[in-house]
């Protein structure tokens, strides 16, 4: 069946461009650009949220209540095996980006005590570990080679986007400067993508022999709804040492 006009949450396209996922009534649903056909993904659980590809396309990471408190799964895209759990915990986790390789996922981790923090998953063990956590909200995506994270923080006092070595150790460079509600990297090429509320950013970025930002540019206008939340393959060449 056509996807009907509704209010779909969390679009997601596929690493081919054949297919996006999208969010509806607590449940994961596959669209097929090419049959115009609609799929429902979960069945299990009343709540599922924040869908991510793996870089293969061959799986789909997810927020789910299935077992607890919202945690993190995925499932194949085919539809078919049921969810499997990825990492629990007795806080609210959510996906969030996987690296090229598909062995490390960024998610977030809500926190009573320090808030939105960044953690990673080394899917070779399955172990967890935080990356950046503090009393300010983080979230954050991988590069597409994973050797940096970017992500939003508001530990200035309002949201802003910044990049970290990873896993590091080094400094930190902001690439916003007039706020931001979210941050993507481009696969393609030394981008990154800054949208405001009423405004989509993008600001090119260097990686050698040091890591530096260009000033945002406007892309173009129009809302952007975000949860409140690539560079090319090069960027393991940068020196890693900001202030």
């Amino acid at each position: 069946m056509a996807a009907p006009p509704r209010a779909y949450g969390w679009p997601r396209i596929s690493p081919d461009g054949r297919k996006v996922t999208v969010e509806q009534d607590g449940q994961i649903w596959v669209y097929e650009l090419a049959r115009d056909a609609m799929t429902r993904l979960t069945f299990e659980g009343s709540s599922n949220f924040a869908p991510v590809w793996t870089p293969d396309g061959s799986r789909i990471a997810f927020q789910s209540n299935n077992d607890g408190p919202p945690s993190v799964f995925w499932q194949k895209a085919d539809g078919s095996g049921g969810m499997e759990k990825l990492t629990g915990s007795e806080y609210t986790r959510f996906p969030k980006s996987w690296s090229a390789d598909g062995q490390l996922l960024s998610f977030g981790e809500i926190n009573p005590t320090t808030g939105y923090d960044i953690w990673v998953l080394d899917m070779k063990d399955r172990k967890a570990v935080p990356f950046l956590r503090t009393p300010f909200y983080e979230v954050g995506v991988f590069s597409p080679d994973g050797c940096w994270m970017a992500y939003t923080s508001n530990e200035s006092g309002r949201d802003e986007v910044y990049v970290q070595p990873y896993p590091g150790p080094g400094g930190k460079w902001q690439i916003s400067t007039d706020g931001a509600m979210d941050v993507r990297l481009d696969r393609q090429r030394p981008r990154a993508y800054v949208p405001q509320r009423h405004k989509m950013m993008a600001a090119d970025i260097a990686t050698h022999p040091v890591f530096s930002a260009g000033k945002p540019r406007m892309l173009f206008e129009g809302p952007y709804v975000s949860p409140r939340s690539s560079p090319a393959s090069t960027m393991c060449r940068g020196t890693a040492n900001g202030s």
